[in-house]
This record gives C-alpha cells, structure tokens and sequence, in this order.
C-alpha cells in the first residue's frame, strides 16, 4: 500500500458494491466529464488533459500511471530501437540459449527483412504471421513486421494445434508467415499464402 498523505488507496468496505448515485460522485468522475481514449487509442495525455485531472488524480497518475505527463520522444517501439540502435550499435540487444545479437545488428536484420515483406507485398495495416518459438530470429521477424507497417498475429509453432494455426491464418485474413525452416512443415499454408 502506498503512502500518499490524506488518501486511503484500499479500504474494505463490508457492504455489497454498488455505484454511488451520480449526485455524491465529485464532478470530475462523472462519466460526460471524463476524457474519451477510444476514438483515438493512441492519443497521448497532453499537458491541458493532465492539468484538467484533480491534484489526488495527478499523483495517483503520476505514481501508479506513466509518469511524468511529457510525451515520449518516439512514436513507435521500432522507432525506439532504431535510435537506440544508433546509439549504441555495439551493445547487447537480447541473448537466448547462449546467442547474442546486438542492437546495430538486430536492427540491420530487421531492416532486411521489413524490406524483403514488402516485395512481397506487405502494406501498413496488413497481418504477418509469427509462428515462431522464442528465439532471437523471433525478435528479427517482430521488428521486421512493424517496420513494415504491419501487426504482427504470433503463434508458438510446434505447440497450438494444426487447427488452430488454420482458423488464425484465415480469421486474421494472413498472406505472409513467417516462421523456420525446421517448423515449416508444422505450418498449414493455405493457397496464396506466402511462408518464409
């Protein structure tokens, strides 16, 4: 339990949990008067939103939320590691089962392969399937599929049922997988779809 003055975080409260009727909630619960996130997800929290939460809200945000109000300096996860890439090419990005990659070339290898889906046809907004175990490879073909603009529909090849990876392939509408060469035989590729 944290301690912030004036301000009890949990109580127990006997009595079965009803909503407070509207007129003993203060003004800034009230649900017309909160900020509506759905229509933009990605929206950040700018100053005039932080500024508009009660002095308890902005500690509470500030304490249990993102931190500090001020917007990140990227837009992107890749965009992150690209600069950190930059920053520092040299320096362990991730290690697996004994293997490194540092982050100059997890970046290079990622840089390959986003160029490598898009002659293959992948566009921002399109699904890439991952069937991947975890492995350094792994993290290759998430960057890759971001910075091509795509979201990336994982599975942990050799694990879920053929059917699984079938209903996923054709729900997510997947034209590209991705996945290695001693899995490929595990994947259920339907015509027009690509396997890497």
């Amino acid at each position: 339990m944290s301690n912030i003055p004036n301000y009890e975080l949990w109580s127990y409260q006997p009595t079965p949990f009803a909503p407070k009727p509207q007129a003993q909630r203060p003004a800034s619960h009230r649900p017309e008067q909160q900020p509506r996130l759905a229509p933009q997800p990605f929206a950040r929290l700018n100053r005039a939103a932080f500024a508009n939460l009660s002095p308890i809200d902005q500690i509470l945000f500030q304490h249990f939320g993102v931190g500090r109000a001020s917007a990140p300096a990227y837009d992107t996860m890749h965009e992150a590691f690209a600069a950190q890439a930059i920053a520092q090419p040299g320096a362990i990005a991730a290690e697996h089962l004994g293997q490194q990659i540092s982050y100059g070339e997890l970046n290079r290898q990622a840089e390959r392969l986003a160029a490598h889906l898009a002659t293959l046809g992948v566009q921002p907004g399109d699904n890439v399937a991952l069937f991947l175990q975890r492995s350094i490879p792994m993290l290759v073909g998430i960057m890759a599929i971001l910075k091509a603009g795509a979201a990336y529909v994982p599975q942990h090849a050799g694990v879920a049922p053929e059917a699984q990876l079938r209903h996923i392939l054709a729900v997510a509408n997947i034209r590209v997988v991705l996945t290695l060469s001693h899995l490929q035989e595990t994947v259920p590729c339907p015509d027009g779809c690509q396997l890497l």
